[in-house]
């Protein structure tokens, strides 16, 4: 199988959400967040600090994905709370924060201005 990876688009958030639900180690830690998953990837995608792309077989367009990978830059305070006792999973904390109101990730204007 080739593999051929293009940018995450608003339309590939509901089949990559499933296939975290469906991981049977990263599924389970989400917990009854993976409902708030959508919503936080949509907000995501309109972030300017973060890349997020999916791979799907180039050979089967109709294939669908096979992979979703999302990076993002985050404030200091949040990263600083992530490495202090008691740790808690990346992920669904994001999407809670991300979902809640209190997103941690770096707007367009700070990413313009740390750079």
């Amino acid at each position: 199988m080739k593999l051929r990876h293009r940018p995450m688009q608003p339309e590939d958030i509901r089949e990559c959400v499933d296939i975290v639900a469906k991981h049977p180690v990263i599924g389970p830690r989400y917990g009854s967040t993976i409902a708030l998953l959508p919503e936080a990837w949509l907000r995501l995608l309109q972030c300017e600090a973060r890349v997020a792309v999916v791979a799907h077989d180039e050979e089967n367009p109709r294939a669908g994905v096979c992979f979703a990978g999302i990076s993002a830059i985050v404030r200091d305070d949040f990263l600083h709370e992530l490495k202090t006792p008691p740790h808690f999973w990346v992920g669904p904390e994001l999407t809670r924060r991300i979902v809640g109101g209190g997103s941690p990730l770096l707007t367009g204007k700070q990413l313009r201005e740390g750079n």
